[in-house]
């Protein structure tokens, strides 16, 4: 009996002892902060009582909780590798990129505000960096690296919106009920609001009508960051400037020229003597003619009688919307005294907003060149109260 007894108490303790240790090692798997202790603690007194293959288990385990830590840390960390080692400059207008590390050495190129690129060592102070076609140094005083040029890539580096469709409605609201901004022509680029707040499903964007919202899935976002520029590449980047802004003063110029000697076109119209002022600029007579013709209309529908306009021009009917809208006998509004009364007063800006949409190359009814009123019973596509053809 004392035998028995004996042997079932030794039995106990060491069930119990085995518990304690099953505890201690279970609690070592999961603390994952100090894994360096582990073997410390499970061999502080303790592993003596615990066989080889359950130590064994004890310590794989906390291996594999350890591994499958950093693991995880690794993969949160991995969005931000890429700008690992990107640089961008601090300064306000451009910094300069040297052929030596050394401030007296050769300049080579600019890194501009905006700009980023790829650096492989610092040398003293002195960081060798690749960008575009330029290759050479710049002063680490004057940038940022990592996860700081990231955060001033969002604040200097404009993002954009690329419609990959025709007629792309701006909401005002991420709302695809919502009043419609304006619309966006296949291409055309808008700027991102970083400012907005996020809304699944949409971006948010600015445009010349006013701030709105696009479907996420007609659009292509991308941030726009620049990369340095060589002093040839420069050189030629100010020779092309001074050649645009002198072909533009010549045009004004000879737009100055046709103002002072505008002419009328004088008609007729139920026995009534109107004057047309046929030097309005383009956009104003467009907007006429868009208030004329769809002034009752929602904005799409505006805009659709401004891409007809455009859709003759790339045609060759003519070669300017006054060409196009003075043809004999095809636009109505060209021989009404209404026109003429809406070019005197002026175009309401939501006509003028929808000309300058169509003269940006917004096309609402996919190169149509016609429309006439849905009432005809003309075949075609219909937009509101017009059919085009």
């Amino acid at each position: 009996m004392n035998l028995k007894r004996n042997f079932l108490t030794r039995a106990k303790q060491t069930g119990a002892i085995a518990l304690a240790a099953g505890v201690i090692v279970g609690s070592i798997a999961i603390n994952e902060t100090k894994p360096v202790k582990a073997d410390e603690r499970v061999t502080a007194g303790v592993s003596t009582l615990i066989s080889d293959s359950k130590y064994q288990k004890a310590t794989a385990s906390l291996a594999a909780n350890t591994e499958n830590s950093v693991s995880e840390n690794d993969e949160n960390q991995s969005v931000d590798t890429e700008w690992a080692n990107r640089l961008m400059t601090t300064v306000d207008d451009h910094m300069n990129v040297r052929a030596n590390a050394d401030s007296n050495s050769a300049l080579v190129g600019k890194l501009r505000k905006g700009d980023v690129a790829t650096f492989d060592t610092n040398e003293n102070g002195w960081y060798h960096i690749t960008s575009g076609n330029v290759n050479g140094y710049v002063n680490a005083s004057y940038v940022v690296t990592g996860d700081d040029a990231k955060n001033l890539a969002k604040t200097v580096c404009e993002t954009t919106a690329t419609s990959k469709s025709a007629g792309l409605r701006v909401r005002a609201n991420a709302d695809s009920n919502s009043s419609i901004v304006t619309s966006l022509y296949e291409g055309q680029t808008v700027s991102v609001n970083i400012e907005a707040n996020t809304v699944d499903g949409w971006v948010a964007v600015k445009t010349t009508a006013g701030d709105g919202f696009v479907n996420s899935d007609y659009v292509t976002v991308e941030q726009k960051m620049g990369t340095a520029i060589t002093i040839e590449e420069e050189k030629a980047a100010i020779k092309a400037e001074e050649e645009k802004k002198a072909k533009e003063d010549a045009a004004k110029e000879a737009s100055k020229e046709q103002a002072t000697t505008q002419t009328t076109q004088t008609t007729s119209s139920n026995n009534s003597a109107y004057a047309i002022n046929t030097s309005a600029d383009a956009q104003t007579l467009m907007a006429a003619v868009i208030q004329c013709e769809a002034g009752n209309q929602p904005y799409e529908g505006k805009v659709a009688i401004g891409s007809v306009i455009m859709n003759r021009i790339r045609r060759g009917y003519a070669s300017s919307v006054s060409g196009v809208v003075f043809q004999k006998n095809q636009f109505y509004p060209a021989t009404s005294a209404k026109l003429a009364r809406v070019i005197s007063n002026g175009p309401n800006a939501t006509c003028m907003q929808a000309a300058a949409d169509a003269l940006a190359g917004a096309d609402m009814v996919n190169g149509c060149t016609s429309y006439r009123p849905v009432w005809t019973g003309r075949s075609g596509y219909v937009l509101y109260g017009h059919v085009f053809f």
